[in-house]
């Protein structure tokens, strides 16, 4: 791999996905516009800064069809060298669908597990457009590896064709509450907004041997703005995780 900082590569293979997403989908008659490539959220917040908390209602209703379209293959140029080959993958599998701001989503999943590791690649897909992750791109470096990959539960899209920045994660069980802080493109006040981490049917984690009792959240934001935190809460309140550029700690 190349001296490049590792989130970088990560979103220009992020990019080159939803390009060959898009046009496996028009050989299925489903193709969708393509979209801009993924925009990791900015690192750190302005600590004086006002944050403003809203209650964002949420509607996610799994279809009755669970299952999802199989990803493309990664281009060969965009393959690592030193990739590392997960040694099962489940099967894709739908894990909500709703409409947020008057626009219809959808949100896929598939898990891949690198030995004791395992990483859940979501995608979400909007009438504009669509933006995720895949856990096969990992590599034998620091910022693509198996472990990073798994950390990196949140993704960021923007949809030009709506003008709103969709956030969405995988989580843990016990995750309740998710708060996302963002802030407009180019800077600006910084606000929070709240939303339910969503359950998954069961069918889905079943077939698509998803992580026991995991949840997922997806919110969308009004305008271009830079997801900069999220943090997840359990049901008493105490945090679970800490994101920052997509990436979760405890």
């Amino acid at each position: 791999m190349s001296g490049r900082d590792p989130d970088a590569i990560l979103d220009e293979l992020g990019a080159a996905l939803e390009g060959a997403w898009v046009r496996d989908g028009a050989r299925r008659r489903l193709a969708l516009p393509r979209p801009r490539p993924l925009r990791a959220g900015r690192r750190g917040l302005i600590a004086a800064a006002a944050v403003a908390l809203a209650l964002v209602p949420t509607a996610i209703a799994t279809r009755d069809a669970v299952w999802a379209p199989d990803p493309p293959p990664l281009p060969a140029q965009l393959r690592p060298r030193d990739a590392v080959v997960p040694g099962t993958a489940g099967t894709p599998v739908y894990v909500g669908a709703g409409t947020q701001r008057d626009v219809a989503w959808r949100l896929s999943a598939t898990t891949c597990r690198y030995g004791t590791i395992e990483a859940v690649g979501l995608f979400l897909s909007v009438p504009g457009g669509g933006a995720g992750a895949r856990c096969d791109v990992a590599a034998r470096t620091p910022g693509a590896s198996p472990a990073a990959l798994a950390a990196r539960r949140v993704q960021t899209y923007y949809d030009p064709a709506s003008n709103l920045t969709w956030a969405f994660g995988a989580l843990p069980a016990g995750a309740r509450a998710v708060d996302v802080t963002s802030r407009p493109y180019g800077g600006g006040t910084p606000a929070t907004a709240r939303i339910a981490a969503a359950t998954v049917d069961p069918r889905a984690v079943e077939q698509g041997h998803l992580p026991s009792g995991v949840r997922v959240f997806v919110i969308a934001l009004a305008g271009g703005r830079d997801v900069a935190r999220v943090r997840v809460s359990d049901a008493a309140g105490a945090q679970l995780l800490s994101c920052e550029g997509g990436r979760c700690d405890r």
